[in-house]
């Protein structure tokens, strides 16, 4: 996997604001894989895996969010579930 540090360090800029951040391009220019890198990272910086929320839209298990209202309930949902007392 070769490593785009230039878009890495982009994504680690804007890390901790809250903002949703955005990945555009054309078909196969290596979206899904910056994301792979950037989770990785911080999966090895000890960011718990509960923490982060990937969602494959090409995925039959995210089928149900079709409208912001449903990725909404879903963020809210794994928030929620991560930050229980």
């Amino acid at each position: 996997m070769y490593n785009r540090k230039i878009y890495l360090d982009r994504l680690y800029q804007w890390k901790d604001k809250p903002l949703i951040k955005i990945i555009t391009g054309i078909r196969r220019s290596g979206k899904s894989t910056l994301i792979k890198l950037f989770t990785d990272s911080l999966l090895s910086s000890g960011i718990d895996s509960e923490r982060i929320l990937y969602i494959n839209k090409e995925s039959l298990q995210f089928q149900h969010i079709a409208t912001f209202d449903d990725l909404y309930k879903e963020v809210i949902a794994t928030y929620n579930k991560v930050n229980q007392f």
